[in-house]
């Protein structure tokens, strides 16, 4: 029609995807992807980076920003170090160390820091978390060595395990790094960023020592390798307050997780006798209770409980609305406030899985071995929740390996 503006499909050399109209140039298969106005099968992988070490590699952690670019950690060993197009970074012979690196969007490593380059002792627990400004706060234990993560030697506080953290810029420059803790042995469990970019670290320390994590030695009255902590820092990496439980038996800070009002929940296993976390005392159990605890940002109580039998591996994420999400490893029979898991027919293959509001009351659990097939029937089932993550509309994503040969996490 005359003096009619009429829209022109732009699908050459498309075969799906949006035709520019508000129409479709093509649909893909069931089992293919459009990805760029083409059908691909899936899964498919996009592009694929090599990170080598010239002697091994274990890269361990990501976190992922809004723009697309990621934050690696791990461990490496050898005399070199080559991250993508980044130049070797050389190391002692037959020494190993710790890297945390970028990588845009673009599919290219923009930046590498070798803090442990050279250790004579392999770092452990290392992990990443998102900070402010799309900054990175790296975590890692190393064992009587002094680290330097750009800003300065940071030294060992003892001839044992150290908790090293650091915050580096999005382009890798240095913010601050320290060590926590004390001259007794000093192990980081699980490391989270809040929105507004406080730290929240969970652990273990040992020996009697009195470590302090910024507002005071702690007493430490038993010689023991296994009592758990929480702390807070702010962005400037200043101690702001800790917890800590401290007891001959032993205590496992298993999972800490913040939430978008710089809440945190934390989740530890226990065997001590009745705990209390600033609400009502938490009633021994069992010999391996688990203990979950909800902090306001100044680290004010919100809620705890404490349930029995205790989980193992245990990581945990919270929503937008302060919900939390729990997955745990073995626990057979442990009721979270839903009615007991049910077991597998060994009556020992248990990988939990929960939901809890944000007042900590159980809106689901459920067994995610229930209906899983071991590799072999003598084989046994031993499944590990390795991540779990949010996304911003509630849906819930989950990271893990299972020794079965069948699975069915209720989608067939």
């Amino acid at each position: 029609m005359s003096g009619a503006c009429v829209c022109l499909p732009a699908c050459e050399n498309k075969e799906c995807g949006g035709d520019g109209c508000m129409g479709l140039c093509g649909e893909c298969e069931e089992v293919e992807q459009c990805w760029d106005g083409i059908c691909k099968p899936l899964p498919y992988v996009e592009k694929v980076i090599l990170i080598s070490g010239n002697d091994g590699l274990g890269p361990r952690n990501m976190v992922l920003t809004d723009s697309a670019e990621v934050f690696v950690s791990g461990e490496f060993y050898g005399t070199s170090l080559k991250f993508g197009e980044q130049d070797s970074i050389p190391v002692d012979e037959g020494e190993q160390g710790f890297f945390v690196g970028k990588m845009t969007s673009e599919w290219k490593f923009d930046w590498l820091v070798a803090p442990g380059a050279g250790t004579k002792s392999m770092p452990t627990y290392d992990s990443v978390c998102l900070g402010a400004d799309d900054s990175v706060v790296a975590s890692e234990n190393f064992h009587d060595e002094d680290v330097d993560f750009g800003g300065g030697i940071v030294p060992a506080s003892s001839s044992s395990e150290d908790i090293f953290v650091a915050r580096l810029a999005s382009d890798g420059t240095h913010v601050w790094s320290k060590s926590l803790a004390g001259p007794g042995t000093d192990f980081k469990s699980a490391l989270a960023c809040s929105a507004t970019g406080d730290v929240y670290l969970t652990g273990g320390f040992g020996g009697n020592a009195s470590p302090d994590f910024g507002d005071g030695p702690v007493e430490v009255p038993y010689n023991y390798d296994e009592n758990a902590f929480l702390v807070k820092l702010d962005q400037a990496g200043t101690p702001q307050w800790s917890k800590t439980l401290v007891d001959k038996a032993p205590n496992d800070a298993l999972s800490v997780s913040a939430g978008p009002d710089s809440s945190v929940f934390w989740a530890v296993r226990v065997n001590k006798g009745n705990i209390n976390l600033g609400g009502d005392d938490l009633i021994k159990q069992g010999t391996n209770d688990l203990l979950l605890g909800s902090f306001n940002e100044d680290g004010s109580h919100r809620w705890s409980k404490r349930y029995s039998p205790g989980l193992f591996h245990t990581v945990s994420a919270v929503s937008n609305d302060g919900s939390v999400a729990l997955f745990s490893r073995w626990g057979t029979g442990v009721d979270l406030g839903c009615g007991p898991v049910q077991s597998g027919p060994d009556n020992s293959a248990v990988s939990v899985a929960a939901k809890l509001d944000k007042g900590g009351n159980c809106v689901w659990s459920r067994n995610l071995l229930l209906d899983a097939v071991p590799a072999s029937p003598d084989d046994e089932l031993e499944p590990i929740i390795n991540s779990v993550a949010f996304d911003t509309e509630g849906g819930l994503y989950i990271v893990g390996n299972f020794a079965a040969s069948q699975l069915d996490l209720g989608s067939g």
